[in-house]
């Protein structure tokens, strides 16, 4: 039986990453100050990466109700997203780690601390995570369901990341294909999707790529960047139609240029793939999938 508790809480306090959605812009490396705190990580490339400022004043009511209603999950998970709005992954994780040692079974806390070890770079301790979430959830197929409520798709889509990240392609396509087995709105369609289909042209697949984004259309209703790159994928638009390298910023840079970056390889421009990559891998939302797995993908590279 599906944790619907867990189900609801997840839905109400989640910051999912995906189409341009997620914190705020901070400063660049050098836009930042020179008394700036130690860095929130490390890039695999070796770059330092800072976090911004959380809402004290929210974060502190929070805390108030917190203090009042400790076992309250929805209150917990409603200080993480402030600390994840601030791309503070580091005091997020261990907020999280503190309510796993007493609840090691929830699946919920189990996915988004997950999440965030992909964030600062430790790509085992999610894999470790979210392996562990998809062997305690019971998974259930819905007909319509948000992306931010649903649990299901999250576990998987997320592993995938992780794999991705980790340079185990195989593994990572695995995953993201159970994860749009489980997809229930647009927005997680598309993303599993574009995913699916960039593996596969990676893994030198190309019918099953087709395959797989061959249902998306225009005029279905869809938007959002990854929806953009399908359409460049299927032939439909043209790169200069949706994306420019050299104006892009912040997540379209991230999820639309890495995605281009793989469709200029596959169509032979290695150079102007190595060129966007490289530029994607630099971009400021350093927590951006986008960005991830470009810096990964240079770094492997070394």
């Amino acid at each position: 039986m599906v944790d619907r508790k867990h189900m609801k809480a997840a839905g109400i306090f989640w910051l999912v990453m995906l189409t341009g959605c997620g914190g705020s812009e901070v400063r660049s490396d050098a836009e930042a100050p020179k008394n700036r705190p130690e860095p929130e990580c490390t890039s695999l490339l070796g770059r330092p990466l800072y976090a911004g400022k959380v809402n004290e004043e929210r974060l502190a009511a929070v805390d108030a109700k917190l203090s009042a209603d400790p076992d309250n999950l929805n209150l917990l998970l409603e200080k993480g997203l402030l600390l994840e709005d601030a791309r503070q992954f580091t005091r997020a994780i261990a907020l999280y780690s503190a309510r796993l040692t007493k609840e090691p079974g929830n699946v919920t806390l189990l996915r988004r601390r997950g999440h965030r070890y992909i964030n600062v770079r430790k790509h085992a301790a999610a894999i470790a995570d979210l392996k562990r979430a998809a062997s305690l959830h019971t998974f259930e197929k819905v007909q319509s369901l948000g992306y931010k409520n649903n649990l299901h798709w999250a576990i998987w889509y997320y592993l995938g990341l992780a794999h991705a990240l980790d340079g185990d392609l195989e593994a990572a396509l695995s995953a993201f294909r159970k994860s749009h087995t489980y997809s229930a709105d647009k927005t997680s369609l598309l993303a599993s999707t574009n995913w699916i289909h960039n593996l596969l042209r990676r893994l030198d697949r190309p019918k099953e790529a087709s395959e797989i984004i061959a249902p998306v259309k225009e005029g279905m209703g869809y938007s959002g960047n990854y929806y953009k790159n399908i359409l460049v994928y299927k032939g439909v638009k043209k790169e200069s139609d949706v994306f420019n390298e050299a104006t892009a910023r912040g997540f379209v840079l991230g999820t639309m240029g890495y995605g281009m970056a793989n469709w200029r390889r596959a169509n032979g421009d290695v150079e102007g793939a190595d060129r966007l990559l490289r530029k994607v891998a630099n971009a400021m939302s350093w927590h951006s999938n986008g960005v991830m797995a470009a810096e990964a993908e240079l770094a492997r590279r070394k």
